[in-house]
């Protein structure tokens, strides 16, 4: 199973980790067995790693390699596997752009709608032909502008041609951009993602954490972006609201992907910047219990050597 983002490693046998209680269970017996003057009070080390005259330094250190060593060798037996990203054979992404009046507020230079255009163009200038990239704007209703497509300059003019349209339904956008997936009720098997790109807040259609849920449940990443100021009358051509944070960020988490704020062009350029990696790569299980095992036996063999050149050996 695919670690949450953020880790770098994940387990095929995870239930061995409770293994791991043995060490400090046996360093616990052996010390109480030695302040109650029963012997070493480790006699279960290696011979070579029981020795009495040696420097107290030293011999704590040999126990405390060969108990590292023992973690190792059973964080091994766990099958421990980290996660790299790689370029995607293919990946899908459908860009689902607000196209209502508000998105000519000039807060974003020279306007909200202007400034989109040409990140998202940029975007799709970035990414290798491998992506298969389709286009939704929603206002009023949302509409397909391009279905998945490896024709990259074509869909780049179709986000030239967007045109202002009234109000907003983010569900519905949602909704519609799943569509152009045509995964039938089943769940993607290629990385499929969405980057839906809003000013305001949802008006009509569906409510836009349902199509997120619905999202989740085929497997597609919903990034949002909100843009425009935070301050609601930063534009005097369209003083509004404000795009609805809570809203964007909620679609984002509900599918695990990523929640951005653009208030400049600049910004929005950066932000489609990160996606344009994020949506061409994907995330794969590489095994890594060799280097635990490794490196447990270097510690072990570590830990016999200083046993032996500080001996007197028992």
């Amino acid at each position: 199973m695919e670690p949450p983002v953020g880790w770098g490693m994940s387990f095929q046998s995870p239930e061995l980790l409770w293994l791991l209680l043995l060490p400090p269970l046996l360093a616990g017996w052996g010390w109480l067995e030695l302040r109650r003057g029963r012997g070493s009070g480790f006699a279960w080390l290696p011979e070579a790693a029981r020795f009495r005259g040696a420097a107290r330094g030293s011999r704590w250190l040999s126990w405390g390699l060969y108990g590292l060593a023992l973690v190792l060798g059973l964080v091994a037996l766990a099958r421990p596997q980290a996660w790299i990203t790689v370029l995607a054979e293919r990946s899908n992404v459908v860009m689902v752009m607000d196209v209502s009046f508000s998105m000519q507020a000039d807060d974003v230079e020279p306007n909200r709608l202007e400034a989109a255009k040409v990140a998202a163009r940029l975007f799709i200038d970035d990414v290798p032909s491998s992506v298969y990239i389709g286009l939704v704007s929603f206002a009023q209703t949302a509409q397909v502008e391009s279905p998945l497509s490896r024709n990259h300059k074509g869909v780049q003019e179709q986000v030239r041609l967007l045109a202002l349209r009234d109000t907003t339904a983010i569900g519905d956008g949602l909704m519609l951009g799943l569509e152009l997936f045509d995964l039938g009720g089943r769940k993607a098997l290629i990385p499929s993602s969405i980057i839906l790109l809003s000013d305001g807040r949802n008006k009509m259609g569906v409510d836009p954490k349902e199509a997120a849920q619905r999202a989740a449940e085929l497997g597609v990443v919903v990034h949002t972006i909100g843009v425009g100021s935070s301050d609601a009358f930063a534009s005097r051509l369209v003083p509004g609201e404000g795009f609805d944070e809570g809203e964007l960020r909620a679609i984002s988490e509900i599918t695990g992907g990523q929640f951005f704020t653009a208030e400049s062009a600049e910004a929005l350029k950066k932000i489609y910047q990160e996606l344009g990696r994020t949506v061409s790569t994907r995330r794969e299980p590489t095994e890594i219990a060799a280097f635990f095992s490794l490196a447990a036996g270097l510690l072990l063999m570590a830990s016999l050597v200083l046993a032996q050149l500080s001996r007197r050996v028992l």
